[in-house]
């Protein structure tokens, strides 16, 4: 997860990263573009809930492209990353995007309105959304029912067949197969 907040400089951004608990880390450090891929200078740091973050500081106006490195072993993306870009080995790296006009930068741009002149009506209040019913969980398919296909209903279980033997007679497998269009 990517998290971007004010620096103390205007020039700067801080952002935090944070590799969440289910990446089964017990070390993590964050290599990159900013730091010349060294694994060892951006050590993040463990958590009390067992997920890893850090917080730099980086220049606007540019895209930056990093990885973990996880356990000494491996790389691993950052899973909200703003973007992937292919590496030169054949994999991804993580985007941190912080270019103008960036959806990151843009989200903390504040919506600045002027306010309502004296003596004038307040702003209607936009209309709630209605709320639908809660739905109804869906029955368990039959162990034979088959799975939707997207856009398509799941279709139901076919009734067992009737034997087309005589009654008392017993039914071969070449029969049954025979008798058993399917």
């Amino acid at each position: 997860m990517v998290t971007t907040n004010d620096g103390q400089d205007e020039r700067a951004e801080e952002v935090t990263l944070e590799l969440p608990l289910e990446a089964g880390a017990t070390t993590v450090a964050v290599a990159g573009d900013f730091n010349d891929w060294s694994v060892e200078s951006h050590r993040m740091r463990q958590r009390e809930d067992g997920s890893f973050a850090i917080t730099l500081t980086l220049e606007p106006g540019r895209a930056y492209q990093y990885r973990y490195w996880v356990d000494d072993e491996r790389w691993e993306n950052d899973w909200s990353a703003d973007a992937y870009e292919p590496n030169e080995y054949g994999g991804d790296n993580s985007l941190l995007d912080l270019r103008p006009g960036s959806p990151r930068l843009q989200a903390k741009t504040p919506v600045v309105s002027e306010p309502p002149a004296a003596g004038a009506e307040p702003a209607p209040k936009p209309a709630k959304a209605k709320r639908s019913p809660a739905k109804q969980p869906a029955a368990e398919p039959s162990a034979d029912a088959q799975p939707a296909r997207p856009g398509k209903p799941a279709k139901a279980a076919k009734p067992a067949k009737a034997s087309k033997q005589p009654a008392g007679a017993a039914a071969t497998p070449a029969a049954t197969a025979a008798s058993d269009p399917d």
